[in-house]
């Protein structure tokens, strides 16, 4: 269903900025979810930081 949702990069946005512990948003569950903001965090803690 969510495959071909023009608005699915949106929905995946807003699911993600709300926390949103149920259900499929933006074509992945709340697991799926949960491992790419994971996975965000830790590329962010890789970021050499600025001076």
């Amino acid at each position: 269903m969510c495959e071909a949702c023009p608005v699915r990069a949106e929905c995946l946005e807003d699911a993600l900025a709300r926390r949103e512990p149920d259900g499929i948003w933006g074509g992945l569950t709340a697991d799926e979810r949960r491992a790419l903001l994971r996975r965000q965090r830790d590329q962010r803690r890789q970021l050499p930081r600025a001076s």
